[in-house]
């Protein structure tokens, strides 16, 4: 069985050591990836509210290491400049998250279709809206509140999509917090999103096969192509998604002889 272990729910928080109530002590990185840690000691009612004052904390350190001088010409930047940031940083967290020396066909697939996320939506947020409605803004720091409501209207009613409202206003949301950590976004910007609530996640509606048209289709199957016979069926009775079933290993399952007696995994 796979081990489960708990993280923290507020990391790099902890109580101040002098024991004093409702003062906590924050770490965090020098910088991304940075094994030296800096430590502050913050006056709070709670965790959470340490978090928060840690998070506000990294903004501020990161950003006055920099230098005056340097974030000036950060929040300056043109769009194809912090476009190019944008998707290193991504790229540089992706190899973090999969070494490429360990990397699988599956794998790739994944990196490829996050990168082309992050393309597809900067393109169409920074470029087809932008030029149609705001050709004025050429710097992430130019941004506003107006801006992404104007968007929303733009993606759910002149294109049409407002049940994938959710699912953008994430990845824009991700997108602009990793500019505001890269310096290219001014904080209040940041701030100005939170107001823009995300809708409740719509249930797919999936269609009522009968049992009867489920048994002939597979019966159809299993004379057609029994190799595929055998995965759907599988799917079929363990009710598990085809990603999940293609990373299932040889040594996940159990064998008595030739015969599989259980999975184990989780």
């Amino acid at each position: 069985m796979v081990k489960e272990y708990k993280r923290h729910k507020y990391a790099g928080v902890r109580p101040a050591k002098s024991g004093k109530p409702n003062l906590f002590e924050v770490s965090f990185p020098k910088y991304k990836g940075s094994k030296d840690k800096a430590y502050r000691n913050v006056e709070a009612k709670n965790e959470k509210e340490a978090y928060d004052k840690r998070v506000r904390l990294i903004e501020e350190y990161r950003m006055g290491q920099l230098g005056v001088g340097e974030s000036v010409n950060l929040l300056n930047t043109g769009l194809s400049v912090a476009w190019e940031q944008l998707i290193n940083n991504v790229s540089s967290d992706l190899d973090v998250k999969y070494p490429p020396k360990t990397r699988i066909k599956h794998t790739e697939i994944t990196i490829k279709k996050t990168k082309s996320k992050f393309k597809k939506v900067f393109n169409r947020l920074f470029s087809d809206f932008r030029l149609k409605h705001f050709p004025a803004v050429d710097s992430p720091s130019q941004l506003t509140l107006p801006f992404f409501e104007r968007y929303k209207n733009y993606y759910c009613s002149e294109l049409g999509r407002a049940s994938g409202w959710r699912a953008e206003l994430i990845m824009v949301k991700t997108i602009m917090k990793r500019l505001f950590r890269l310096g290219y976004v001014r904080q209040d910007i940041i701030k100005a999103l939170e107001e823009m609530k995300r809708p409740s996640p719509i249930k797919k509606q999936f269609p009522d096969i009968p049992k009867n048209k489920f048994n002939e289709w597979l019966s159809f199957i299993k004379k057609d192509n029994l190799y595929n016979y055998r995965i759907i069926h599988f799917l079929k009775r363990t009710g598990r998604r085809i990603e999940e079933t293609t990373l299932i290993e040889r040594k996940d399952l159990d064998w008595n002889g030739i015969k599989i007696e259980k999975i184990d995994i989780v």
